[in-house]
């Protein structure tokens, strides 16, 4: 038997004496117990420590992982011959990403109360995914390599400050709440970057808050255009250029986004707005494809709903989070939750194939025949995406998320042939399911396995005769991910 046991063992021995020696009552000349020490910053949580020049508490915390994927490629199409301009072989993905963050909070009690501010960065570099490109003699066009190189990316997760209610600065997005459980199917796809913001929360009690945020447009996937070679859909349709935005400008550079929440002891509900502008203006458009004489707003909105349902009734910890939420004209909004943000033109390129798109919130609907754009029309888009999570025990755990998007174009009408066809992009769905199992031996490690799987459906109107001749190929498209990863928490 152990020291540890025989002296616990021999604590009542020792004080039954003492007891009926002096009765029921304790001994006046015993010491009080002693009181267990408070420290000024354990308030906050484990980590924080306390800075006395400067009555601040502070904690710095961070992830070091590596990451190694296996993404099959797929043929690219080119829409205006439907042969194919990149092979399958150009765009697999084997290769292994090493990721890094790091996180300052601080803390400081104030008049006004706690005063709150946080800075989280990341760096992702990685050899092998995708780094090379095919030669263009080979090829119609030639795809850039959309993968990593040995050069580092570097991006600021979130910096904020938060004080009564008010947060300002680089925070995730109040729209949507399915955490970054999964990998997901691109290499360091659940490091989550914050959107710009200035947001208030007011807590009403009971579990109820509303929170009113104003939130940058282009910190949302699908605001914004920038494609690069390569992922024109074909001579009439307004071209895409890198770094140029067309028929899809905004009037402000925010959206307006308001929720209402409900938090208790079983999980949460919420519900969610959000409204904006989209406007089509001269400047923004290349000579041949002149819009509207003036600059036109649209009026964009979206609503959604979500819901944390806590399950300990199974294990400890088990979870299921469901969102769904609808758009008119803020696709962003959408393709942004949850596991739906994979149709986009980098993982289309990587993974997907097919005839590469990017979704608009705004397309020309008529154009002359000599392609001047004449009326323009918004999409619209909804997503389901759930997800759930068990622990098997105190130290193995898995996700499993399903989630479901379908984007509406508006019907765009031809006029004639080359630029007057007005090839537009269609309807799409995306389906996106996957399962992963994470082993936590202690607080410090994390080593996990993730297989993910994606399907995407699209159509094209008005293609081009060649195209259709071709049989219309790379409109629907499968990817198969498989991802392993190792992090150290500290």
């Amino acid at each position: 038997m152990s020291f540890c046991k025989c002296a616990l063992l021999a604590a009542p021995l020792t004080i039954l004496p003492a007891i009926a020696a002096h009765g029921a009552e304790p001994s006046s000349n015993q010491p009080p117990a002693k009181a267990q020490k408070v420290g000024p910053c354990d308030r906050y949580g484990p980590g924080f420590i306390y800075l006395p020049g400067v009555d601040t508490c502070v904690h710095i915390g961070g992830v070091v992982g590596i990451e190694t994927q296996y993404l099959p490629g797929h043929d690219i199409y080119n829409v205006a011959t439907g042969q194919v301009s990149q092979r399958a072989s150009a765009q697999a993905t084997t290769g292994i990403g090493v990721l890094a963050r790091i996180n300052l909070e601080t803390r400081k009690e104030t008049s006004w109360g706690s005063l709150e501010s946080m800075i989280s960065v990341r760096a992702i570099t990685g050899d092998g995914v995708r780094s090379f490109k095919a030669p263009s003699s080979e090829f119609m066009t030639s795809y850039a390599a959309a993968g990593f190189s040995s050069s580092a990316t570097v991006v600021t997760e979130r910096a904020f400050v938060k004080l009564a209610g008010l947060t300002a600065g680089l925070d995730y997005d109040r729209f949507s709440t399915i955490p970054p459980y999964m990998f997901g199917p691109t290499i360091g796809g659940n490091f989550v970057a914050g959107v710009k913001q200035v947001a208030y929360r007011y807590d009403f009690g009971a579990g109820f808050s509303s929170t009113v945020a104003l939130e940058s447009k282009s910190d949302f996937a699908g605001n914004t255009v920038t494609a690069g070679d390569g992922a024109t859909l074909g001579p009439s349709v307004v071209p895409y250029a890198t770094s140029v935005q067309y028929a899809n400008q905004w009037n402000s550079s925010a959206v307006l986004i308001g929720t209402l929440r409900n938090d208790a002891d079983w999980g949460f509900v919420q519900g969610n707005v959000a409204f904006a502008e989209n406007t089509i203006n001269a400047t923004t458009l290349t000579s041949v494809y002149n819009p509207l004489a003036t600059p036109t707003g649209y009026p964009a909105w979206a609503a959604g709903f979500s819901a944390r349902y806590l399950m300990p009734f199974i294990a400890p910890g088990d979870e299921f989070r469901f969102q769904s939420a609808f758009t008119q004209g803020i696709i962003g909004l959408v393709a942004s939750t949850g596991s739906t943000n994979d149709y986009t033109d980098f993982f289309m390129s990587r993974g997907v194939g097919g005839i590469i798109t990017v979704p608009q919130n705004m397309i020309p609907t008529a154009v002359t025949a000599t392609g001047a754009v004449t009326s323009v029309g918004q999409s619209s888009a909804y997503n389901v995406v759930g997800m759930y999570t068990h622990y098997w025990s105190p130290e193995w755990r898995s996700n499993a998320d399903v989630g479901y998007m379908q984007i509406s174009m508006p019907k765009a009408y031809s006029t004639g042939v080359g630029a007057g066809l007005n090839t537009q992009a269609g309807n799409a769905s995306l389906l996106v399911t996957g399962v992963n199992l994470i082993w936590s031996p202690n607080k410090m490690w994390e080593i996990g396995v993730e297989l993910d799987y994606l399907h995407l459906t699209q159509s094209i109107q008005n293609p081009d005769a060649a195209f259709v001749a071709a049989g219309m190929p790379g409109l629907k498209g499968d990817a198969l991910s498989g991802i392993v990863r190792l992090d150290r928490v500290f």
